[in-house]
């Protein structure tokens, strides 16, 4: 190894243009199995991530839209398949803390979501300060409250320990903080605050059967029963619904899906593509560095020749350009 050393730092320049090289190759590499790791293979952070259900409306034009508000309580109120159903949506706020008097408070634009007070009961997780949403608070003209994450509690109150009970201003709405989520909190993707459903409920526009404002639905599976089933039960109210309400539900059926592939689905199979695309940069640049090495062999041919003259084995000449080569790999 020492021989293989000096050898090296005799030629900077074919050391530095091989480890740059096989740099290049192996950082790709890591960088998109990073991603794949993160998106495809590693589980959800949910207790039993499998059993959780993203449930959408089917209809000739989308395979995956929005849900009604009024179907979704059909849905929750005729299934027996899952423990429960939630609705949820994206929503963003200009967020600040209250200012002091005289002062003015400076807005941050913050992604969050709607969701109804049992989503974090379906997901499994339990605020790691405070409580999660109350009936109370997820009704008409309920008390304004909000759940923070894990980020945003970090970053606006300092990970205050007594944040449960201070007020946050949300789009000019005074909230009062009720709980703060675990890190593991991050559905829907990037949210970073989360507030009732409940005082849109009366809202003309989330009451109408024919309004898709976004929603999404979750669910989570009963022991024993499958996705399929579980799909087949609420396709028979989605066809109830059909007959019932032609002008809004006229061939709309329900989308259901793992929650994983509900969210990675579309992106599955670019991914794949892509870490198969940059495993060939990869080999492409093992194979470079190679022919780097079999020129440099091909000059020290009569050095090797001289060695091999004065008793050196063919094992030995081996192990040293092995020991070569596993400098530069490290």
């Amino acid at each position: 190894m020492r021989i293989a050393l000096r050898r090296l730092l005799k030629s900077p320049g074919f050391t530095l243009l091989a480890v740059l090289t096989l740099a290049l190759g192996i950082g790709a590499n890591v960088a998109v199995f990073s991603v794949v790791n993160a998106v495809l293979l590693r589980p959800l952070p949910y207790p039993e991530p499998d059993r959780l259900v993203l449930l959408r409306e089917k209809s000739a034009q989308f395979d995956a839209g929005s849900v009604s508000y009024p179907n979704y309580l059909d849905w929750r109120e005729g299934q027996k398949s899952l423990t429960d159903l939630a609705l949820y949506r994206r929503e963003n706020f200009n967020v600040s803390l209250p200012a002091a008097p005289g002062a003015t408070a400076e807005p941050e634009r913050v992604f969050g979501a709607r969701v109804t007070e049992n989503f974090f009961a379906i997901l499994g997780l339990a605020p790691r300060l405070g409580r999660a949403f109350t009936p109370e608070e997820d009704a008409p003209g309920g008390p304004r409250a909000v759940l923070l994450s894990d980020p945003l509690w970090r970053r606006m109150f300092t990970s205050a320990p007594d944040v449960v009970g201070r007020t946050v201003m949300m789009d000019g709405v005074e909230r009062t903080v009720v709980g703060v989520m675990p890190p593991e909190a991050r559905l829907p993707t990037r949210s970073e605050f989360w507030v009732p459903v409940g005082e849109l409920r009366s809202s003309p526009g989330t009451l109408l059967r024919g309004a898709h404002g976004g929603w999404s639905s979750l669910g989570r599976l009963r022991p024993g029963v499958t996705l399929a089933q579980a799909a087949s039960e609420l396709n028979i109210i989605a066809a109830d619904l059909d007959r019932k309400y032609p002008d809004t539900n006229a061939g709309r059926r329900v989308s259901a899906s793992s929650l994983l592939e509900g969210y990675v689905g579309d992106y599955r199979h670019s991914l794949w593509l892509l870490l198969g695309a940059v495993g060939g940069v990869l080999l492409i640049a093992c194979a470079n560095v190679a022919n780097l090495q079999l020129a440099r062999a091909a000059g020290r041919a009569r050095e090797l020749a001289v060695r091999a003259a004065l008793g050196a084995g063919r094992g030995r000449l081996a192990r040293e350009m092995l020991a070569e080569s596993a400098l530069l790999a490290a």
